[in-house]
């Protein structure tokens, strides 16, 4: 195929921009190496060196090195004749392992505090893989119990191999069925004591603590290939550490769906995914239907999910719909009468698999629980006839392709997924007259702000006698609420021509009513993406987070650290074909701040979506929780939700459209963990709290869409953060919104939003239930936080005094100092470095270039350039991309360079295709 440009001159945009998107197609998403990034000895050790078998031993007819890969595959890819391992010369006791891998057919695994026998074979504890996940992520014994304890379990192991179940792990199945798309995923195992679990990209699928008093508790890592047909595993990054107290328990720190009965509950059934019999073609519509009856009229809760939709009728009442089988859907019946009933349910299925599971529960008299389940009583309404349903399995983690959805018995009291000592109740079902409830705020012991999406604010009381709800204010709409020394500040989601802004709230009578009103601005689109949280910072001032369809107005602003943003697109934008954010520019969502006493704002940082919270961590560290466009997933420029550092003057390069920055670029900031596929809302810092042992040291991240609260733990790279997430909190139908710490202690908060019915929940622990764990920071961390805010002093204003400081640090491995640096050389007028950055050739080179290329002017574009091919060929990915980002900024700015600049760089950067490295 040829393919002919019309216009010469794109051909040069082209070159750069493709060397981008390829960066942000092909390489994974994962921060810049740590030799590249400046972070602290963590006390990692590669176990594989990226070129050779250095340290392991195997067949070398079965295992070899290429690309960087370990590969284990049959003679000439031929059938695998035995078993085999490829074992690592090192022992560990306690330890955190993680290892990338990719397979293709067959059976492989990990043996871990293991051995060889003298035929060859394994003895000991092996996290399991296979092709076709039968077993991937179960607990094999090799030469001991077998399958001891299967995917999504967690158990007690006995010596004799009998189980004690624990708990499940309820998105064990997902994240094992994700792992057929043939990109490379994560196997991680931790192991302390007598206890263990397995991990898949983040997501616990197996734990459990081996009661047996001759536990295995040292031993070798193993990678095996498993005897049979051709089949082909690879792995890459193996790397272990020893277990620290941050890591925590693996069987305690692990969230689950508890095994045992809630107080108040009796033995049911379970749920059971049921269909029609026959065939599931596509566009099937079925009607499923059950008749009951019950004894006194009484409050009901209907929990319901269908592959692919259903719609719930009670007595021929619409009360349900869901389109979305991984999120079931939930409904409060205020007043199910006495009598007899029917729940008839029209079900749809779009193509392949089809089900339909659900709970409708309520308290009986003697206040035990009582629920009508998905089961072997309903009937298929076919015409007139009533016929048998197929059943086609428990809702559960073994129950494929659904796993474990989070409907269960105990419908009426949510069924929740907590660590070991953790328990979480729903306080109060809010009547829908209350509003949908979105945000949520601490006004005293006992007493919280609430608002809903649209509405008046509501005082809610918690006490001995239960939760009282009233209004409080005489307008609402909030997205953002915050007691400041008194007075209630309110960010209101409106439009800024109406109530849309910021206000602040007074009850100088004292009678609970807000009723003096102040405005401090007036601004926002009327939506979601807004404004919205307001958080009391460390220094005293307010702080606030706004969406990307926020202009915030420049006469606002008395201060400004982030500056000199532009869009830096070379080729025409995509914008999004359905017409979502369509013209919206930067900078997009931003961070603002306000001091309380002069009311001035200041703007912080830019080039966020739209991000709903912000909370502040250990030293002061300012985060929050953002995501792309889901509609964007699958495409080149879609970026993961992640939770990103707030610095000064930080840009997290969002842009519209196909226009967002690919992660990696210098003039971005990196994000300090991405997340799987979520809905952001709610975050909370664990110092707010009382949460026990390592939990005060998370941030808590909520995620609307798929119902749960996940832990961030953050750790020092240099002067920044990067971390893990993993489970803490889900439960059907739980769209958070907003969460906060109470004064006790617990966190609470509110689902709701976008009209679903909405509840008020608390979360809490067990006092003393986990020994102190202290703080992951150090004095280094300390000292290069300490660097990185005194060049931030450098940033409101131009301080030349600052100039030696910042250039000695501009090109400093750690990559947050150099991003502080930059910006501090960036607000020095251009006439006073110019003629340095052209003649730099140390470390800074590149990123002074890349500053001039933002604040300068059109005649440097061909020095700069000209200076930029002079520089020796980039030796990692973070050069290549600090070149790239180079030549976009400054054709962008200043325009397409003409002659032998635009050959030499023509010729400079062809050689970046195509590089295994990338």
């Amino acid at each position: 195929m040829n393919i002919s440009i019309p216009n010469p001159a794109y051909r040069f945009a082209i070159c750069v921009s493709l060397a981008l998107m390829m960066l942000a197609v092909v390489v994974p998403a994962q921060p810049v190496a740590p030799d590249e990034a400046g972070a602290p000895d963590e006390g990692w050790v590669s176990l594989f060196d990226g070129d050779s078998l250095a340290g392991w031993t195997g067949d070398p007819e079965l295992w070899r090195v290429e690309d960087g890969t370990i590969i284990g595959e049959g003679p000439d890819g031929g059938a695998i004749p035995r078993n085999d391992y490829l074992w690592h010369a090192t022992k560990w006791d306690d330890f955190v392992l993680e290892a990338t891998f990719r397979i293709q057919g067959g059976n492989s695994g990990i043996q871990y505090r293991s051995r060889v026998a003298p035929d060859g074979e394994a003895i000991g504890y092996q996290a399991d893989l296979d092709a076709a996940h039968q077993y991937t992520g179960m607990l094999y014994e090799s030469r001991g119990r077998g399958i001891a304890v299967p995917r999504g379990v967690m158990a007690a192991l006995a010596g004799d191999g009998s189980r004690q179940p624990i708990g499940s792990l309820p998105d064990a199945e997902k994240a094992v069925q994700r792992i057929s798309d043939g990109k490379w995923h994560q196997m991680r195992i931790i192991a302390h004591g007598n206890s263990m679990r397995h991990e898949i990209d983040g997501v616990p699928v197996c734990a459990f603590t081996d009661t047996d008093a001759d536990a295995v508790t040292l031993g070798q890592f193993g990678l095996q290939i498993h005897a049979g047909a051709p089949m082909r595993i690879e792995w890459q990054s193996v790397r272990a550490r020893s277990w620290q107290p941050i890591d925590g328990d693996p069987v305690r720190d692990c969230a689950r769906v508890s095994d045992t009965g809630a107080a108040g509950t009796r033995e049911v059934a379970s749920p059971r995914w049921i269909w029609a019999q026959g065939a599931t073609p596509a566009d099937q519509k079925i009607e499923l239907i059950r008749s009951f009856s019950i004894d006194e009229a009484t409050e009901a809760t209907l929990t319901m999910s269908g592959d692919n939709h259903f719609v719930a009728y009670l007595d021929d009442q619409e009360i349900l719909r869901g389109d979305d089988w991984a999120k079931p859907a939930r409904t409060v019946i205020p007043d199910l009468g006495a009598g007899p009933h029917t729940l008839r349910i029209e079900c749809t299925n779009d193509g392949g698999p089809a089900g339909l599971s659900g709970i409708l529960a309520w308290a009986g008299a003697d206040g035990t629980e009582v629920s009508i389940v998905t089961d072997a009583q309903w009937r298929h309404l076919d015409g007139d006839s009533k016929r048998r349903i197929a059943d086609k399995g428990p809702v559960s983690a073994a129950t494929a392709p659904w796993g474990d959805i989070g409907i269960s018995e105990g419908g009426s009291v949510t069924r929740w997924s907590l660590p070991e000592g953790f328990h979480a109740e729903v306080l109060h079902h809010v009547d829908p007259a209350d509003g949908s409830w979105v945000c949520i705020a601490v006004e005293a012991p006992g007493r919280f702000i609430t608002s809903p999406q649209r509405g008046p604010l509501k005082r809610v009381t918690v006490d001995e006698d239960g939760v009282t709800v009233t209004d409080c204010a005489s307008f609402g709409d909030a997205q953002g609420l915050l007691l400041v020394d008194g007075d209630l500040w309110v960010h209101v989601a409106g439009h800024r021509k109406d109530r849309g802004g910021l206000w602040i709230l007074s009850d100088p009578d004292g009678d609970g009513f807000f009723d003096q009103e102040k405005r401090l601005s007036a601004m926002g689109p009327g939506g979601e993406h807004g404004v919205h949280a307001l958080v009391r910072g460390p220094d005293g001032a307010v702080w606030t987070v706004v969406g990307n369809h926020i202009d915030v107005p420049q006469q606002l602003l008395t201060r400004d650290r982030y500056r000199n943003w532009q869009e830096d697109l070379i080729l025409p934008r995509l914008w999004d074909p359905n017409g979502h954010a369509v013209g919206h520019l930067a900078p997009a969502g931003q961070v603002l701040r306000i001091d309380p006493d002069t009311l001035e704002w200041e703007r912080v940082a830019g080039g966020f979506r739209n991000s709903y919270d912000l909370a502040f961590h250990h030293d002061g560290s300012l985060f929050t929780y953002d995501a792309d466009m889901e509609w964007d997933i699958g495409t080149p420029w879609y970026r993961s939700p992640r939770v990103v550092e707030v610095v000064s003057g930080g840009d997290a390069g969002w842009r519209g459209g196909d226009g967002k920055w690919p992660d990696g670029i210098p003039d971005a900031v990196m994000p300090s963990v991405e997340t799987d596929l979520s809905s952001p809302t709610g975050v909370s810092s664990g110092l707010d709290g009382q949460f026990p042992g390592r939990w005060r040291h998370a941030i808590y991240i909520a995620d609307w869409a798929y119902g749960r609260i996940l832990a961030y733990f953050p750790r020092e790279e240099g002067a920044g953060w990067r971390g893990r997430t993993e489970p803490f909190a889900a439960a059907a139908a739980f769209n958070v919104a907003d969460m906060v710490f109470g004064s006790d202690g617990a966190l609470y908060g509110v689902t709701g939003g976008r009209g679903t019915q909405s509840t008020f929940f608390r979360i809490a622990s067990d006092a003393g239930s986990r020994p102190e764990v202290a703080a992951p920071t150090t004095e280094a961390g300390a000292g290069a936080r300490a660097m990185r805010r005194m060049l931030e002093s450098g940033h409101l204003a131009s301080a030349p005094p600052m100039m030696e400081l910042a250039w000695q640090q501009l090109g400093s491995a750690d990559v947050a100092i150099g991003y502080a640096a930059r910006v501090a050389i960036e607000t020095i007028p251009v006439d006073q470095w110019r003629d340095r950055a052209l003649v730099e050739s140390g470390p800074a080179a590149r990123i002074a270039l890349l500053a001039l290329a933002r604040v300068g002017v059109d005649a440097d574009r061909d020095p700069l350039l000209e200076r930029l091919c002079d520089l020796p060929t980039p030796s990692n990915r973070r050069q290549i991309l600090e070149e790239l980002r180079i030549a976009t900024v400054a054709i962008a700015r200043r325009g397409d360079p003409a002659g032998a600049t635009r050959q030499r760089l023509l010729a400079r950067f062809d050689s970046f295709f195509v590089s295994n490295d990338l």
